[in-house]
């Protein structure tokens, strides 16, 4: 059992390493940020306030025009207002930046690659699965 959770766990932080690299492997496209503020929204009547970075940038492949909107690749709100002003003005409007676009399907584009941090944590429930198999091992060797 112990090693089966330990397992579940590598799983899934490997599938998070997957997606953080996805988009390393896409084309980096010069981009020009058409729009950057931050936008504060209550996703329901009794919950606090929750801000989001709106940043929108245009980006040419192929000789087309396309608008990206994401900075991420997930990205999402926050409680807290000064995470999305630290996007906002790592993004100014009128800015020249990078931009890395899919190059399966140009219409998806990211400012920022996500995080690697799942495989530097990926050790711990490694030792999971390890004891576990230990665990297991010793155990049918003595009977």
């Amino acid at each position: 059992v112990v090693a089966m959770i330990g397992a579940f766990f590598v799983y899934a932080l490997l599938l998070g390493v997957g997606k953080a690299r996805e988009t390393r492997g896409w084309q980096e496209t010069p981009c020009v940020v058409s729009r950057s503020e931050v936008v504060e929204a209550r996703p329901t009547p009794n919950s606090p306030l929750a801000y989001r970075a709106a940043v929108e940038y245009g980006y040419r492949v192929g000789g087309e025009r396309f608008l990206g909107t994401n900075v991420k690749r997930v990205d999402g709100s926050s409680s807290h207002a000064e995470r999305a002003a630290a996007v906002v003005e790592r993004y100014p409007a009128g800015a020249q930046v990078s931009c890395w676009v899919d190059p399966e399907d140009p219409a998806r584009a990211v400012l920022e690659h996500g995080t690697m941090a799942p495989l530097y944590t990926l050790w711990f429930p490694a030792l999971f699965v390890v004891a576990g198999v230990g665990i297991a091992v010793r155990a049918l060797r003595g009977r």
